[in-house]
């Protein structure tokens, strides 16, 4: 006699039950997928979803139920009769047949299946790996037909940046880069729609926040959903009303919503607040000129962002983010002083920037004060903290003679990863083939130049020169030398290009090839009209390439001449220095380099122990000169992307083949 679990199995199975369970659901699955699919796309409200999983829950049972009560005949549907104990044991095998186990198999796996996509991948859009995300914000949609609020967007979408920041959930795109990316897509002809289906590419995020906003009697309302790179929506935030009068006042409040709705997708369960700490959003039109700024910062140059910059800050003195940002541009273009003076601001004012902006700004002044150890270990932790910052970790490794990490740093740099990369990738770069050349490695440095003229046709050619200098191959370096010149724009200096060429053929033996390009240097700041020719910089310039060449005598009085006129500039009486020890006044050189020990003119970051370490070589004291190297790289003087002295400054050519400079030369990481 069989047992009873026998028996109710095959009943179980006589009644079909479980090919219903399996194709149910399979069917709802499918359901499910296909709500989730189409109606992200045709904007079904967030409730739909989930009203088709309760239904396809509530069904289930019920399916079982009629699966075990009817079947199917030819004759239609009908109540499935019951049979006895004896006949149903008659018709159970003593073993299950293959089939039966199969049926079980493939039972069991929807079962794990529909459990995976209802408790993990399910609608309430739980994303794992929190860390691997991306979050950029989309500027909400105007839909008022008032284009006066368009900076309303642009705030709106920088504060729920902000906060997103703050919170901490993921990685986060800073809105400066969403509007890089936006204003980069419509310059090439896109519309609305192009920008708001291209901001994967554009901006490497993986979620993205997107909305609108629109008139609602006196107010204004905001409607936002979260979506992924496919286009579905994982969630929908619930509309949120500004006054129409005051609506940067109520942003506050579309951060925390979003914020929240964020939070419930990437850390479910878990207690998320946003810290306002009394902050406010900013004035609408000193936003607007920050985003301006930032947009020229990154596409035209440090200096040119000043004056958006400044502006911002006298729409909007409370504003922070424009005081890290003209601190970095004060430091960039070497304004220390000024530079410094932002970093008391943001000391005194104890702003609360976000950890990126705070990190780049704790490096800004970390540079300003000359602390460069420390500002090393700072572009270290924003690399860790996430983003695409290889390029100020490749710089302040570099400017610490560890060309080796720099190298590293700028080939952890992805160009790809949005648009605002790509308006840096050209300089990431020209420093990842510096760093290279740094290292002697001038194969790997042409490998960089290489793959950077892909991205940048005509670029780094002065770097590809260099290389091929390097490696002594001078004809085919003579070549794209005067290939450059002759490219040259109306109104552009050759002078860089000759003078580059000329310090890397001294440095690398071919002082004939470097002479010619030094006496090209000085034939064309003669042929300058009197007027340029005379000027102070023309004239220090002549006299620079004079002690180059060897000509001290006549490089003599145009630095006396100069230091008559301008007894204050540093760089005239360092040259003086230089000039009094090769023609052997050697008290005359020691003063003058007490002078420069002395210097009172603040921010100098080592540049004047700098210059007393060539007035030492030139006296031949080479321990006393790599010494004065070593104390200006310690006041702030960066190796890398400072200037002299590289292996090819002709100031320290006496220094060379000495081991105590080979070693001070050498890369340390």
């Amino acid at each position: 006699m069989a047992s009873k679990l026998s028996l109710f199995l095959a009943e179980f199975r006589r009644r079909k039950v479980g090919r219903v369970a399996v194709v149910y659901v399979l069917v709802g699955l499918g359901a499910i997928e296909a709500v989730d699919i189409i109606g992200s796309r045709l904007l079904f409200p967030e409730w739909s979803i989930q009203f088709v999983i309760v239904l396809v829950l509530i069904g289930f049972p019920i399916a079982l139920v009629l699966a075990w009560a009817l079947e199917v005949t030819p004759e239609g549907i009908q109540r499935t009769p019951d049979l006895s104990p004896e006949q149903l044991a008659a018709q159970t095998p003593v073993r299950w047949s293959r089939s039966s186990w199969v049926l079980s198999g493939v039972g069991f796996v929807v079962v794990l299946a529909a459990g995976y996509f209802g408790f993990f991948r399910g609608g309430d859009g739980v994303v794992e790996d929190v860390r691997e995300h991306r979050l950029a914000v989309l500027p909400p949609e105007n839909q008022t037909g008032d284009p006066s609020l368009d900076v309303l967007a642009n705030a709106a979408a920088s504060w729920i940046t902000d906060g997103l920041a703050r919170a901490d959930l993921a990685l986060v795109v800073p809105s400066t880069d969403v509007l890089a990316a936006s204003r980069a897509v419509a310059s090439e002809g896109g519309g609305p729609s192009a920008i708001l289906s291209s901001w994967p590419q554009e901006t490497g995020a993986t979620i993205a926040i997107r909305g609108s906003f629109f008139t609602s009697g006196d107010s204004i309302q905001f409607r936002q959903r979260i979506v992924d790179r496919s286009g579905t929506v994982l969630a929908t935030v619930d509309p949120v009303s500004v006054p129409g009068d005051g609506p940067a006042s109520g942003l506050n409040a579309l951060q925390l919503k979003v914020v929240g709705a964020v939070a419930d997708i990437l850390a479910p369960g878990s207690e998320i607040s946003v810290s306002l700490g009394g902050r406010s959003p900013p004035d609408l039109e000193a936003h607007q000129a920050f985003l301006e700024a930032v947009v020229v910062f990154n596409n035209q140059g440090s200096a040119r962002s000043i004056p958006y910059l400044l502006r911002a800050l006298e729409l909007d003195p409370d504003y922070e983010a424009p005081y890290m940002y003209l601190g970095w541009a004060y430091s960039n273009t070497g304004r220390y002083a000024l530079a410094d003076s932002v970093c008391q601001v943001l000391e005194s004012r104890d702003f609360e920037l976000v950890e990126w902006q705070r990190l780049v700004a704790q490096m800004n002044c970390q540079g300003t004060h000359g602390e460069l150890p420390a500002r090393l270990q700072t572009a270290r932790r924003l690399v860790e903290h996430g983003g695409n910052w290889n390029y100020l970790l490749g710089l302040a490794a570099m400017d610490l003679n560890r060309p080796q990490e720099a190298v590293e740093a700028f080939a952890r740099y992805d160009p790809h990863l949005s648009r605002a990369a790509r308006d840096w990738a050209d300089r990431n770069f020209n420093q990842w083939a510096r760093a290279y050349h740094m290292l002697g490695d001038y194969e790997g440095e042409l490998d960089v130049v290489r793959e950077g003229r892909e991205l940048f046709p005509g670029g780094l050619t002065t770097r590809e020169m260099e290389g091929l200098i390097g490696l002594g191959r001078f004809e085919g370096a003579e070549e794209l030398v005067d290939s450059l010149l002759s490219e040259l724009s109306p109104g552009q200096r050759p002078t860089t290009i000759l003078n580059s060429a000329a310090l890397e053929f001294d440095a690398h033996g071919n002082p004939e090839g470097a002479k010619a390009r030094w006496e090209q240097a000085l034939d064309w700041i003669r042929s300058r009209s009197p007027e340029e020719r005379s000027s102070f910089a023309s004239r220090r310039g002549q006299a620079i390439y004079l002690l180059y060449l060897g000509r001290d005598t006549e490089a003599q009085p145009y630095l006396e001449a100069m230091a008559e006129e301008n007894p204050n500039d540093m760089v005239v009486v360092a040259l003086l220095g230089t000039l009094a020890a090769r023609q052997g006044r050697a008290d005359e050189a020691e003063s003058i380099s007490e002078a420069l020990r002395v210097w009172d003119e603040g921010y100098l970051l080592g540049t004047n122990t700098l210059y007393r370490a060539g007035i030492a070589a030139a006296l031949g004291d080479v321990e006393g000169a790599v010494a004065l190297l070593g104390q200006a790289m310690e006041e702030g003087w960066r190796f890398g992307t400072g200037g002299a002295p590289t292996h090819a400054d002709p100031f320290f050519k006496p220094l060379r083949g000495h081991a105590a400079f080979e070693d001070f030369m050498r890369p340390k990481g």
